[in-house]
């Protein structure tokens, strides 16, 4: 595979990740606030932003997959 098909796609992996920066920023925000950080503390807002991670990977896949 050429380096210029790779560097297209981990360019579109990191800007559709990108989008996810305000779920992240709540993530980190939960996680600075608990002084007594425990398991499952900040739970809400991991699965929040996973879930946005994980649909952006996907979208940026089925896009190379299909179109490059």
């Amino acid at each position: 595979m050429p380096e210029s098909v790779i560097r297209k796609r981990l360019t579109g992996i990191a800007k559709n990740v990108s989008t996810c920066s305000a779920k992240a920023t709540v993530y980190a925000a939960c996680v600075i606030n608990h002084s007594d950080l425990k398991k499952d503390s900040c739970l809400k807002e991991f699965l929040a932003l996973k879930d946005c991670v994980q649909k952006a990977v996907s979208k940026t896949i089925y896009f190379n997959f299909y179109f490059y």
